[in-house]
């Protein structure tokens, strides 16, 4: 089996982005579910921006990714805590 290339960016994603490498577990299991973790998001993420892509020219940013659902979350987060209606009509 030759060696994959798209293997390298998915360990340096991983690593920089997700954590990969700043697990404390000890036990095997533990550490096992984190590895896949990490790894497991690179991948959805690089699927998703396939799928919606919207400019090929674009490079994928896992940082721009981060920092959409980042941004999403806190908005979900502001409108649940102070009750807005995000359907109701602007005055």
């Amino acid at each position: 089996m030759a060696f994959d290339p798209s293997y390298e960016f998915l360990y340096r994603d991983a690593k920089q982005f997700n954590g990969l490498t700043s697990c404390q577990a000890k036990s095997k299991n533990k550490l096992d579910f984190h590895f896949n973790a990490s790894l497991i998001e690179v991948y959805l993420v690089k699927q998703d921006w396939l799928v919606i892509k919207s400019n090929k020219d674009k490079p994928l940013s896992l940082s721009d990714y981060k920092t959409m659902y980042n941004n999403n979350l806190m908005l979900e987060r502001f409108k649940c805590i102070f009750a807005i209606n995000p359907n109701t009509p602007k005055n």
